[in-house]
């Protein structure tokens, strides 16, 4: 856990003691309701200071069924991959392995891949999940390719089966700010198709990058 989190933890806990304290020192007071109620229901009190920020911090923890798509991920994965960086030239193939884990109580999902790239090993991780309080699914990924961590987020759409993602970088070789938009589609339980998208300046897009995996 990121020191900044376990401050605004230790914090909030505070905070909500010390409410405690304000609450009971303030017992008798007259409650407010929060909202009209519906036609034949008692008006409901509105919640404590400290008890708003108790459910605030419930609501941003609890998996839910958003994070349920993170079970995609998991296990062990055979991917072939199709790298065309410079669509003047061939693209370059290659074999690899991916191993998906679920982490923090199926919060998140942890997936380690490994091949070659460019002749040379390759190994890159990601780190995926879904922030209860952005509404959107996040990501990092890092790679021995380079000292960045790329960060991702977006959507996943339940008809077409796709998780959308998008990012913004700066280019390793250009050194010049880049785009990037990431479709990984759940053909199945067992087969998923990652393809990434560099995206131009003017918008347009081009695939650069295709990979196919099949559980193991």
């Amino acid at each position: 856990m990121k020191v900044e989190r376990m401050v605004a933890s230790v914090g909030l806990v505070a905070g909500l003691a010390l409410g405690g304290v304000v609450a009971a020192g303030t017992a008798g007071a007259p409650v407010k309701t929060v909202g009209e109620p519906k036609a034949g229901e008692p008006a409901k009190p509105a919640l404590s200071p400290q008890d708003q920020m108790m459910a605030n911090w419930q609501m941003a923890a609890t998996p839910g069924p958003d994070h349920k798509v993170l079970e995609n991920f998991a296990g062990h994965w055979i991917s072939h991959a199709k790298v065309q960086m410079d669509p003047s030239q061939p693209a370059q193939e290659s074999d690899g392995t991916a191993d998906g884990q679920l982490v923090l109580g199926g919060r998140f999902v942890h997936v380690i891949h490994k091949g070659t790239m460019m002749g040379q090993p390759f190994e890159g991780m990601m780190l995926l999940g879904y922030d209860n309080i952005a509404k959107k699914y996040v990501s990092t990924w890092v790679d021995n390719m380079g000292t960045a961590m790329v960060h991702y987020d977006g959507s996943f759409d339940k008809r077409t089966k796709r998780l959308m993602m998008g990012a913004r970088f700066v280019d390793p070789m250009t050194l010049k700010p880049a785009r990037t938009r990431a479709v990984t589609t759940f053909a199945s339980a067992t087969n998923m198709t990652y393809e990434e998208f560099s995206v131009e300046p003017d918008g347009k897009e081009r695939l650069v990058l295709t990979i196919t995996l099949k559980k193991g």
